[in-house]
């Protein structure tokens, strides 16, 4: 399933989505901050944007990108039920 990205003709105002299994980071990680559901974690996204990192991730980012619950889905079966492979560098 996709990421999604508008083209600019008027036909595709669907989304297109990217599956980002093969993705390589171009931009290196620069802040990972974790936190549980209703802990301050879209206050936390919002300040890193304000303070100028332009892209941040938030469990909400499933709504807009669906592919990625399953990419989630596999790396926790593999990490702690050993279901799979692990992602790894």
């Amino acid at each position: 399933m996709p990421n999604t990205t508008l083209n600019s003709s008027s036909e595709s105002k669907r989304p297109q989505w990217i599956d980002r299994r093969n993705a390589r980071r171009t931009v290196p990680l620069q802040v990972l901050c974790l936190g549980i559901s209703r802990t301050g974690t879209s206050s936390m996204t919002r300040a890193l944007e304000t303070l100028g990192y332009v892209k941040t991730n938030h469990a909400l980012d499933v709504v807009t990108n669906p592919s990625e619950i399953e990419m989630w889905m596999e790396a926790i079966n593999a990490k702690f039920f050993g279901k799979g492979k692990l992602y790894v560098r």
